[in-house]
């Protein structure tokens, strides 16, 4: 059954994006939350190697300090489960067809006052061909201007990949 509309899917074709609004339910979105807290505040066991604080944080473990964790379904079930749940794993399938592969997921904390993260295109972290993929990005918090919202160039990935804002962070 499909969770995309077919406007939806016109729209992830043509501008290379589209929204699915309240996928997860407030009790889902506060598992995560929660399931995080303990990451970051060593609460619950997690490989110190795929987590990443703020350098700019002071040295303390908190969720407000966290930056990224990479990784996170390969390590911990909460996160695999989390990756193939529905109606996340459906509407990827509208879009890129049944044969889905997990490549890879990262949870970013992109508070206010953080690390920027520059205009890039997520494909040149990906050296896979060919480039048929989604990225399905899960916000924990409501997003708006004031807080960090996420914005994108409609159409870009048409466009092939282009220069990259911080060379030095593509792979």
């Amino acid at each position: 059954m499909p969770v995309l509309s077919p406007e939806q899917i016109a729209q992830y074709q043509q501008d290379g994006y589209t929204i699915l609004r309240n996928a997860l339910s407030a009790e889902d979105l506060h598992a995560l939350r929660t399931h995080l807290e303990g990451i970051a505040s060593g609460a619950l066991p997690f490989p110190e190697a795929n987590i990443e604080f703020d350098p700019n944080a002071p040295r303390q473990r908190h969720i407000d300090h966290l930056r990224k964790i990479n990784g996170p379904s390969q390590c911990d079930p909460f996160f695999r489960d989390h990756a193939m749940r529905e109606p996340l794993l459906t509407a990827a399938a509208n879009l890129l067809g049944p044969d889905l592969k997990l490549f890879g997921d990262q949870v970013f904390i992109k508070g206010p006052g953080g690390i920027e993260k520059t205009y890039h295109q997520d494909s040149a972290y990906f050296h896979i061909e060919p480039m048929a993929l989604a990225t399905a990005w899960v916000a924990l918090d409501d997003v708006t201007l004031e807080n960090g919202c996420l914005w994108v160039v409609p159409g870009s990935h048409r466009e092939g990949l282009v220069d990259h804002s911080e060379v030095w962070m593509v792979g």
